[in-house]
């Protein structure tokens, strides 16, 4: 068994999803914004002397019909083939993240992106029934119009089209995606939660529905505790993201809501191997599995990052902020010791 460590990890928001609802086209601005940053991804895997480019493309690039000229761009930019995923290769990918950072697990896996949601039905090392629903966050916004109380309908009418949800009933669901991960995030500075450790963390099933209840009748998202650590682009679908989980908790009557580490293991696993509304890179190295400080991300030197930071790690450097990691200080961490060399780099073009 390997265990993938990251050592560099980037996102930039790009909505490539954001009208594929309504016009059935990615939009014009977020092309050129997937595109830049796959750019500078390219940048980045020559400075690290990347071995191995896995870069995969979901949702938004499999639906629009202007995806495929998008992928021919993205690779051209890239200097690397882009795969594009099939809705149930990504729930497949998602369980296989969530196998990789849980000891036998047994329930459903959630993956929401921005043009998608994915679920999966777990049991240790099998993989069961799967679906693939167009609820994704963007989509959402585009098909509703940017209202709440009429996306609640569209969300009913897609979660009752999965029978097998009932199979979950008192079993662990496991929620994928950044929306959800910035839930879990805010309810941990609701309770004050000791730890800085995203990577497992749980809440009972009738408290995470009542804290997406009140994300998404919030009049003002500023008013929530964290919400400052919270990247702005994905504020706009955070309340999008709390109703669909919160409609699915109901359906699925988990016994618990558990938050894994980020869409990168689920990279990691197409290439042994995420997902970001977006275009993401995460840089890893492969070693003989260690204990679970071995998810922490050793501090990158700034040499390693060509031209300017985006504002998001510029704050991150100003703040700190919880991770994926164990959590502790760079001079506890064995892994923190040097700049390991990659052998993977994972690139995301999706939603």
């Amino acid at each position: 068994m390997r265990s993938p460590t990251p050592i560099f990890n980037e996102k930039v928001l790009c909505g490539l999803g954001r009208q594929v609802a309504s016009t059935g086209r990615l939009g014009a601005e977020s092309v050129e914004r997937a595109l830049a940053a796959l750019a500078r991804f390219r940048a980045i895997n020559r400075i690290l002397r990347v071995k191995n480019v896995r870069a995969i493309a979901t949702a938004a690039c499999r639906e629009a019909a202007d995806g495929p000229d998008f992928i021919v761009r993205g690779e051209a930019v890239l200097g690397a083939p882009i795969q594009v995923l099939s809705g149930e290769r990504e729930a497949a990918l998602a369980a296989q993240g969530i196998m990789m950072g849980f000891q036998a697990p047994d329930g459903v896996a959630g993956d929401l992106g921005g043009g998608s949601l994915e679920l999966i039905d777990i049991n240790v090392d099998t993989l069961r029934q799967a679906a693939t629903l167009p609820l994704g966050g963007l989509r959402l916004i585009d098909t509703s119009a940017g209202r709440i109380d009429k996306a609640v309908d569209l969300v009913d009418e897609q979660v009752q089209r999965v029978r097998w949800l009932e199979d979950g009933h008192d079993r662990a669901f496991y929620a994928v995606g950044g929306a959800w991960r910035a839930i879990a995030r805010l309810h941990m500075e609701e309770v004050n939660y000791p730890l800085r450790v995203m990577h497992g963390y749980a809440m009972r099933t009738e408290e995470a529905i009542a804290f997406c209840e009140d994300i998404r009748k919030t009049k003002r998202l500023s008013t929530l505790l964290g919400i400052e650590d919270i990247p702005r682009p994905r504020r706009e679908v955070l309340p999008f993201g709390a109703l669909v989980l919160e409609r699915l908790l109901k359906r699925l009557k988990p016994r618990r809501y558990i938050s894994p580490y980020s869409a990168f293991a689920k990279v990691c696993s197409s290439a042994c191997c995420r997902k970001a509304n977006v275009g993401a890179i995460h840089c890893c190295r492969f070693a003989p599995t260690t204990p679970s400080c071995a998810r922490a991300r050793p501090s990158t030197p700034r040499s390693f990052v060509p031209g300017p930071m985006p504002s998001s790690r510029r704050r991150a450097r100003r703040r700190p902020r919880r991770n994926d990691g164990c959590g502790m200080p760079p001079a506890c961490c064995p892994t923190s010791a040097g700049a390991p060399t990659p052998t993977t780099v994972a690139s995301r073009a999706s939603t």
